[in-house]
Parts: structure tokens; C-alpha cells; sequence
């Protein structure tokens, strides 16, 4: 049996680490490919009526989720602290925010469509963003107190 008692019960090794920042790496994409570029551009472009009517529409769906968020951040921070149960709420918003970014797969480009896929842009969104209360709750188990900065800058890249 190894003795453990010598270690820092501060730093937590580098799996956890890599894991942490392999995580921030993998859920960039779902900004940049749908909140912003991509399925955002194929929204306005595509699926509404006009690329003017789809940009507010777009826009409007994301003012709705940015609402959401506001209402339910301190409720899901106050859960990551106080449980400290942070893995599986993870997990279940992600799955959240998973499924409602993979129905977006099927929307057509025909104004009928409009209502569904804003639907579940607003819920991947909303996933999204409170896996990033539970992922930011993680910090201080992967590093130290005076890595914080640093541990935050290498998962971003």
C-alpha cells in the first residue's frame, strides 16, 4: 500500500487537469459552430423567410436563452457549490444540450421549420451555458490557488 499522506491534497495531478481543459476544448465548437457562425448563418440564410427576418429572429432566440440564464445561473451555482455534486449536473446538461444541437440536424430550409429550431437552439444554449457553471465550479479541484489564471488560460488554449 502507498503512502499518500505527503502528497498535496491541493494538487489534484494531471489527469483531472487534462481532462478539465480537454472538456473546455471539445464544447468550444458548439459556440463557434452553432451560436455564431454556422448553423446561426444557416438559420438566417436558409431556414427563415429572409436573411434580415432570420438575423432578429436568431437574435431574439438568443435574448430568450440569455434571459434563462440570468433567472437559472444562481440557481445552478448555488447547486454546484452547495452539493458539490458538479460531475453529474455536468453530465446532465450536456446531455440536455447534446440532444436539443442534434435535432438541429433536421431542420430544413423551409420557413416552417422556424419555430422548432429556434426552439432547440434556445434549449442548447440553456444547456450549454449551465454546463458552464458546473465546468467553472470545477477549477479549484484541478489546480492550486495561485494557478488558478494560468490552469484557466491552458484549457482555453
Amino acid at each position: 500500500m502507498t503512502d499518500r499522506s505527503s502528497e498535496d491534497p491541493i494538487n489534484p495531478g494531471h489527469l483531472p487537469l487534462a481532462a478539465w481543459c480537454l472538456f473546455d476544448f471539445a464544447n468550444s465548437a458548439f459556440t463557434t459552430i452553432v451560436i455564431t457562425f454556422v448553423f446561426a448563418t444557416y438559420f438566417a440564410t436558409g431556414i427563415a423567410t429572409d436573411a434580415d427576418v432570420g438575423a432578429a429572429q436568431w437574435s431574439l432566440a438568443m435574448a430568450i436563452s440569455g434571459v434563462f440564464i440570468a433567472i437559472l445561473s444562481p440557481v445552478f451555482g448555488a447547486i454546484a457549490d452547495q452539493t458539490g455534486r458538479r460531475k453529474p449536473w455536468l453530465l446532465w446538461v450536456s446531455i440536455i444540450c447534446v440532444a436539443a444541437t442534434s435535432l438541429l440536424w433536421f431542420a430544413e430550409p423551409t420557413p416552417g421549420d422556424v419555430p422548432w429550431a429556434l426552439t432547440f437552439a434556445i434549449i442548447a444554449t440553456i444547456g450549454f451555458e449551465m454546463g458552464m457553471i458546473f465546468y467553472n465550479a470545477m477549477m479549484p479541484d484541478v489546480s492550486r490557488p495561485g494557478t488558478m489564471g494560468r490552469v484557466s488560460g491552458s484549457a482555453w488554449g
